[in-house]
């Protein structure tokens, strides 16, 4: 399946053209022709508060380093989306607005991008835009933490649950049928008294119930005649009921260990009704339901920032490269990857030509993110992928 590769470009002013932005762009396209014109839009990029030139090296820095982290968090998030809500990537990949019930497609937000003023205004420093990114980030993995918890928790104890109720009568629980065999006596729960106490077997269903049902009461001369009483079944256990004097459960237990009967500990057991389990299956799943949107608006709130940060870092290493005072034209490309080679040979041949005086960075491109942030200077121009979520995987 063919995937959509974006990319930020910006280019150099050319001198024989008109010294407007748009007429610039427009040169660009001509340059590039019908066919890959398309694929090239106008980045609308603000005018960022640029400072000295010490303090655009460190915002560089900085920028590249949110950058990566940023891109980790935000393709996380969308992992876990996908994993939580059952949904395809293309589906978890959407940006969600709170309170809102649908969401825009990533691939939407990237050929309409547009610089959000009212959470990033670009009159504030770029070292102070730096802070809330990374203030983004980490909030982000803080709250993915807390709801991630707390929905473990509940997703541990319907699993137990789960596996009991799966099981047979020596691990399923027994609270319900104990319980209708105390109510058809008229009482409130199984005796327990200072001497004696009732215990609870899961005998194998067949020749060793029945040897069970004749021999029980020599097994102790403290075991009461006649209190074995026969509970639940199912195709392997039957659960069956002994009363005794406390001082010899342990030779019962001894007894019982020996045959490969299992005791059922009624009154330290953790055991839920059936009302309770699916009560806590509901449970589970409305949880389910809300961290996927909690995780969503999350992947949201961190794939927005990434994407600034990706044309702060352009409008940086543009400046840095042309010189503070130079134009230059940004754009996006969204391309796949053997079409941008393609138009990254052509824009190469056409502004190879342009000679500027690289404030900085005259040596090899570096890159900083992985697959998704690398970032080229060595060219007549400055690129930096900002990568697709949905081939990132």
């Amino acid at each position: 399946m063919e995937h959509i590769q974006y990319t930020i470009v910006a280019l150099p002013y050319r001198p024989t053209v008109e010294q407007q932005k748009t007429a610039q762009f427009a040169a660009v396209s001509s340059l590039l022709g019908p066919q890959l014109g398309p694929a090239v839009r106008l980045l609308p990029m603000p005018q960022l508060k640029v400072g000295t030139l010490d303090s655009l090296i460190e915002a560089s820095d900085d920028l590249g380093r949110l950058d990566a982290i940023l891109e980790a968090v935000s393709f996380r998030l969308c992992t876990i989306v996908e994993e939580v809500a059952g949904v395809p990537r293309a589906v978890a990949a959407t940006i969600r607005q709170t309170g809102s019930a649908h969401g825009t497609p990533c691939d939407h937000v990237l050929k309409e991008i547009a610089w959000n003023t009212t959470t990033y205004d670009p009159s504030e420093s770029i070292p102070s835009l730096c802070r809330k990114f990374g203030q983004v980030a980490q909030a982000a993995e803080e709250r993915t933490r807390g709801i991630l918890t707390e929905y473990a928790e509940t997703k541990n104890k319907l699993a137990n649950a789960q596996r009991k109720f799966a099981g047979n009568l020596s691990m399923k629980p027994i609270k319900e049928p104990v319980d209708a065999w105390c109510k058809s006596l008229g009482i409130p729960k199984p005796w327990d008294t200072d001497f004696f106490t009732t215990m609870f077997i899961a005998i194998p269903t067949g020749d060793p119930l029945q040897r069970w049902q004749t021999s029980y009461a020599s097994i102790n001369d403290f075991v009461v005649p006649q209190s074995s009483y026969v509970l639940a079944a199912d195709k392997e256990y039957t659960l069956v009921t002994l009363v005794c004097f406390k001082k010899v459960v342990e030779d019962v237990k001894t007894h019982c260990r020996r045959n490969k009967f299992f005791i059922r500990e009624y009154a330290h057991t953790d055991d839920i009704s059936v009302a309770d389990f699916e009560a806590l299956q509901v449970k589970a799943k409305q949880e389910r339901e809300k961290l996927a949107v909690l995780l969503s608006q999350q992947f949201s709130h961190c794939f927005t920032a990434w994407v600034h940060v990706k044309v702060a870092r352009v409008f940086v290493e543009a400046h840095l490269k042309f010189g503070a005072a130079a134009h230059f034209v940004p754009v996006m490309l969204a391309v796949d990857d053997k079409r941008e080679v393609e138009i990254r040979s052509r824009l190469d041949a056409a502004y190879k030509e342009i000679l500027y005086t690289f404030a900085i960075h005259s040596e090899a491109g570096t890159s900083h993110g992985g697959d998704g942030g690398a970032l080229v200077v060595d060219a007549p121009y400055v690129c930096l992928k900002v990568g697709n979520i949905l081939k990132l995987r």
